[in-house]
């Protein structure tokens, strides 16, 4: 019969506290988001492209099959590679490795800075650029938090 008289036993401290496990998970989404988008890219390039020259025909605009092509590789590798480092940085911080919070702030900071200048270019927020903002600072925020910080900073206990 267990002693009630002392009270609820404590929860053990190397549990992984929620503010890291809401970053492991939005930085699950966002590996999942970023590489989705450069598989669909790379595949539909040539549909892209097509559809850049016709606008730039209907208008009258000159349109550099090749300059655009290039550009358009590099956008999709970006974020190819933010989203193998999203993954990465999840898997890392839930096996409870510091490398794998200070590699998702990098992430999320780049992935930050590209949808506020995304914006920025655009004139306005598209739906996917605002899902990216408000993505990347829920990030942000939890990695930054002091429980996530203390977990880490712990030697686990196996």
């Amino acid at each position: 019969m267990p002693d009630i008289a002392k009270g609820p036993t404590p929860a053990p401290t190397d549990r992984m506290p929620t503010p890291a496990k809401v970053a492991a998970i939005l930085l699950g989404f966002l590996a999942a988001l970023l590489l989705v988008n450069a598989v669909l890219g790379f595949l539909g390039m040539s549909g892209i492209l097509d559809e850049f020259a016709e606008v730039a025909r209907d208008r009258d605009v000159a349109f550099d099959r090749s300059a655009a092509s290039t550009q358009l590789t590099a956008l999709f590798t970006a974020s190819a590679v933010l989203g193998l480092a999203a993954a990465v940085s999840c898997f890392l911080l839930a096996r409870r490795r510091r490398a794998g919070r200070l590699l998702g702030i990098g992430c999320a900071g780049i992935q930050l800075s590209l949808a506020v200048f995304n914006a920025i270019g655009v004139g306005g927020f598209l739906n996917y650029t605002l899902l990216l903002i408000v993505l990347t600072t829920a990030i942000l925020v939890m990695l930054f938090r002091n429980q996530t910080v203390d977990w880490l900073r712990k030697e686990p206990t196996s």
